[in-house]
């Protein structure tokens, strides 16, 4: 998946975004038969999607608002595999106001908060241990992230306002517990970077590392999406407007 209109910083860091989740997490899950679905550039058996289809119902997709992993999720559940093809890319546009990207990465978000009733179903897929717990893990990122999030937050505040510091005062090897907390922070984000990048040899790991920072400040961005999700789903909403696309004309223009 690459972003076509990579002409600002915030479609730029989807564009090594999408280059992470491909290059890392989809590529290691295809050996397991774990890779999840994609909105665009998806490819099914229609005898897998029959497989799939409730009693009654029309077809496969059920009212979630991430339809997409839905359906890969019960794929796997019901025996099928799941890979991920890098000999292939699909081009896709970038969000590039922050407005409509956090409408959108809700959107994602609250899916991804309903996809956790898939939690009770894991056992069942036909993966190894460590597959599955892969699985259960990714499912339960929306909470744990909120988590993270939350605390470092209520710590912040204590260490500026409150004068809490982070690390106690005379504390031996202080400067230990300084590079675990960076590690902590920006280690897997640029393990991340510097996975997706291997392709591309030695200086393909320099810019992977390079872009860490920024990125793990755009990922951090994003965080309140998390919070809107869960007011939403909580509220029970369920509707949602498309993200509005740019002319192909200004994209194309732009990017020259």
């Amino acid at each position: 998946m690459r972003i076509y209109n990579r002409f600002n910083p915030l479609t730029w860091m989807q564009d090594v975004e999408f280059g992470v989740y491909g290059g890392l997490y989809q590529i290691g899950r295809t050996e397991w038969g774990t890779a999840g679905m994609g909105g665009n550039g998806q490819a099914n058996r229609l005898s897998a999607l029959n497989s799939v289809v409730a009693p009654g119902a029309p077809g496969p997709w059920r009212d979630t608002l991430t339809e997409d992993q839905d359906i890969g999720l019960q794929l796997l559940e019901t025996g099928w595999r799941g890979t991920h093809e890098v000999r292939a890319t699909v081009a896709q546009q970038g969000v590039s106001d922050l407005r409509r990207l956090y409408r959108q990465r809700t959107r994602w978000s609250q899916g991804n908060l309903q996809a956790m009733s898939h939690l009770s179903k894991i056992k069942d897929v036909r993966c190894s241990t460590i597959a599955k717990l892969d699985l259960f893990w990714a499912l339960l990122q929306p909470p744990l992230q909120a988590i993270v999030g939350l605390a470092t937050i209520v710590a912040l505040f204590f260490a500026i306002f409150l004068g809490t510091p982070f690390i106690s005062e005379g504390t031996q090897w202080a400067w230990l517990w300084l590079v675990f907390l960076f590690f902590l922070a920006f280690g897997g984000t640029a393990i991340g970077c510097m996975a997706s990048g291997r392709g591309n040899g030695f200086m393909g790991y320099v810019k992977g590392l390079v872009i860490a920072i920024p990125y793990a400040f755009y990922s951090w961005i994003l965080w309140p999406v998390i919070v809107r999700a869960t007011w939403r789903q909580f509220r029970g909403a369920s509707g949602w407007d498309k993200t509005t696309r740019e002319p192909l004309e200004a994209d194309t223009s732009a990017a020259r």
